[in-house]
């Protein structure tokens, strides 16, 4: 039973680890984008959307083993508004839908962290 313990441990703290290490990238990656979005260039936009929608995929099936799988599709929801609303060059949709990202990565992360209102 320790040993199970222990291995669960180790085995959550590799994952929080690469789940902290891929927020930080995303969120360096959404904030590069809104900077793109408020330019109005979109066409590099674009090219970074495709990046970071590159970039979540490889994390998310690598995510779907420990992390709740309702947060998992609400990112690709709004993944998917955003791309919407960049292709049609809607600044303020854009921009909001990247804060909601944002927000939704951020909230990927204290989900999985270690506290006491996770634990209970």
């Amino acid at each position: 039973a320790t040993l199970m313990f222990l291995l669960v441990i180790v085995g959550w703290i590799f994952a929080y680890a690469h789940l902290n290490h891929v927020y930080f990238e995303l969120s360096n990656h959404f904030s590069s984008l809104a900077e793109s979005v408020e330019k109005q260039d979109w066409d590099r936009a674009v090219k970074q959307l495709s990046m970071i929608d590159e970039q979540w995929k490889k994390a998310e099936k690598r995510f779907n083993l420990f992390i709740n799988h309702e947060g998992i599709h609400d990112v690709e929801l709004s993944l998917a508004r955003t791309k919407h609303y960049i292709r049609k060059k809607e600044l303020a949709l854009s921009l909001a839908e990247i804060e909601v990202l944002k927000q939704l990565i951020y909230m990927l992360k204290e989900d999985e962290s270690l506290a006491i209102s996770n634990i209970f």
